[in-house]
């Protein structure tokens, strides 16, 4: 066995195969067989050399990418449904939540201005925002305004 392969402990040798490519791996192997191939002197055992296939690389699949509000999105029905169900007035969801969310969001600059579902954005608004009304109507006994109590039209006049 030549200097060099006694020099390499067992470590050595299986981060050495670990390290390889996998096109590499066959040539790594077989310069590794040629090393050991030297006679061993009595007494001596020979290195165990642990064969370690190498994974494959592959490359990482990014998450996915959401997208920037179309100018043209509408709310789907189901949205509309969820309204009804939560009590909060379509008429006012229409007329003074999506307008806002629509000019935040087209204004929005980089990364953050793309959501993977825009509807559940769009729920998030008026949750808070109906939220903050709520907690608007409780201070109403001092003068603040009542928005479930204001004639916001009917949904055919937007």
């Amino acid at each position: 066995m030549c200097a060099r392969c006694r020099a390499l402990d067992e470590t050595e040798v299986t981060r050495f195969k670990t390290e390889v490519t996998l096109g590499a791996q066959r040539l790594a192997d077989q310069a590794l067989d040629k090393r050991h191939s030297a006679p061993i002197s009595p007494g001596k055992a020979a290195p165990v050399v642990a064969k370690v296939k190498a994974k494959p690389v592959v490359a990482k699949k990014s998450a996915a990418r959401g997208e920037r509000l179309r100018p043209d999105w509408e709310p789907p029905e189901s949205f509309w449904e969820w309204c009804q169900g939560e009590q909060i007035p379509i008429v006012y969801v229409k007329g003074t939540i999506l307008p806002t969310f629509r000019d935040f969001w087209a204004g929005k600059a980089g990364a953050s201005g793309a959501k993977l579902d825009w509807t559940a954005t769009l729920r998030n608004w008026v949750r808070k925002d109906w939220r903050d009304q709520s907690h608007s109507r409780a201070a109403s006994r001092s003068g603040a305004v009542d928005y479930t109590q204001v004639d916001y039209g009917t949904e055919d006049e937007l």
